[in-house]
């Protein structure tokens, strides 16, 4: 890996796959002696292998073996790892700072989207690690802001058709039913209509918007210094592609600096999400970044329908609750 950058070394020895295969590349190019396999494609090296497990008269049988099991091995991690790649991650040094990002292609009609809350509903807060249990997520990040002392979110949220808080300020991040992702700004004061919405999670402040930065708080309602400071940050966008980006940076950074990242990156528009203490992050078993206080909300991905419908009615326990004993 001649002038990789550090954390790119480190990502990619945290690669099962990466690993597998380099074992199983560089065992394969001291015993095939002379063949070159840089740049080989995955049939092309398996022909080699075929070659060289032919020579029985050069190696033992139990080195062959441990070849061939070397390459089962890494084409069933890549079959594996091939099954849904419409949900990945990467940390990647944008804008001058390093950030973890999760790219989500939403052209893919299995992947669906939601908030979490809390077990207890609206007014409760809850261990990071207790809300992606219960939620089961393939990747999950901090959600929309909250008064720390009333633990009220700041903006609406509407969880599969039930609005289950009403905020006061924000961006909607608006998610529809045929897994559409649309920002709308709402007005300080004035209620919205969700109806054609399946979920709801109003963050903000816009910090991307028609592919410009855009970064004026103040004019959108928001008042607390702390977004004024520098802060570790969660953000998320769409692209033109109609790919959401999910990125939380730990380095503490301006607003204006997370806009430039969140526009590298290619979002048309983008809205911040909490950050500071409640910057986190998770993706596929593995907490990249955890908050050091209990939250009130998240936003969380799945890479199935299946996925999601198994923990549907857990994603908003109290609410749905409550919506029962209403109806």
């Amino acid at each position: 890996m001649r002038g990789a950058s550090p954390d790119s070394c480190l990502l990619a020895f945290s690669n099962p796959h990466f690993l597998w295969s380099s074992a199983y590349i560089a065992a394969f190019s001291h015993l095939a002696g002379g063949w070159s396999t840089r740049g080989a494609p995955p049939a092309e090296l398996g022909s080699l292998h075929m070659k060289l497990i032919q020579r029985k008269s050069d190696y033992p049988q139990r080195v062959r073996l441990f070849l061939l099991a070397l390459f089962l091995i890494s084409l069933t991690i890549e079959s594996f790892s091939a099954v849904n790649r419409s949900i990945a991650y990467e940390k990647r040094w944008v804008a001058s700072i390093p950030a973890h990002v999760v790219t989500v292609n939403l052209n893919d009609t299995s992947v669906r989207l939601s908030p979490v809350l809390p077990r207890y509903g609206i007014g409760r807060a809850e261990s990071w690690s207790s809300m992606v249990g219960r939620a089961r997520p393939t990747a999950a990040i901090t959600g929309t802001y909250f008064d720390t002392r009333s633990l009220h979110p700041v903006g609406d949220i509407l969880v599969d058709g039930t609005l289950a808080c009403r905020g006061v300020v924000g961006t909607a991040m608006c998610i529809d039913s045929d897994n559409r992702v649309r920002f709308i700004p709402t007005k300080r004061g004035r209620i919205s209509d969700w109806s054609e919405y399946q979920h709801v999670l109003v963050g903000g402040p816009v910090i991307v918007w028609e592919g410009k930065v855009s970064v004026y708080p103040k004019a959108q309602g928001f008042n607390d210094p702390s977004l004024f400071a520098r802060k570790a940050r969660t953000a998320v966008g769409i692209t033109r592609h109609n790919k959401l980006l999910m990125v939380a940076v730990s380095r503490p950074v301006y607003l204006s600096k997370l806009a430039k990242a969140m526009k590298q990156l290619g979002a048309v528009d983008a809205i911040a999400l909490d950050g500071g203490g409640s910057t986190a992050l998770y993706y596929r078993g593995r907490t990249f970044l955890k908050p050091s206080r209990r939250l009130t909300n998240l936003l969380v991905v799945y890479d199935s329908t299946s996925g999601y419908e198994q923990v549907r009615h857990l994603l908003a326990p109290a609410s749905n609750r409550l919506a029962t004993r209403r109806e």
